[in-house]
């Protein structure tokens, strides 16, 4: 599964340096393009309501840690 790992973490960070090559290494991995693509949508859901509750300050729920890098 790390190509599955690589390929959010890449997605979540650096969306525009997304390849063919990195569709086609999923594709080998026995992923169809419509998991290959539910995989964007959900990635890309959870950096978007993130950011939105980073930029208005929405706080953790009392059982969350803070995110230690």
């Amino acid at each position: 599964m790390s190509a599955l790992r690589n390929f959010v973490l890449k997605i979540a960070k650096l969306s525009e340096a997304t390849s063919e090559e990195d569709l086609q290494l999923l594709r080998d991995h026995g992923f169809s393009d419509e998991q290959i693509l539910e995989v964007i949508h959900v990635v890309g859901f959870f950096c978007h309501i993130n950011r939105v509750a980073e930029a208005t300050g929405v706080d953790l729920e009392s059982w969350m840690k803070p995110y230690e890098p």
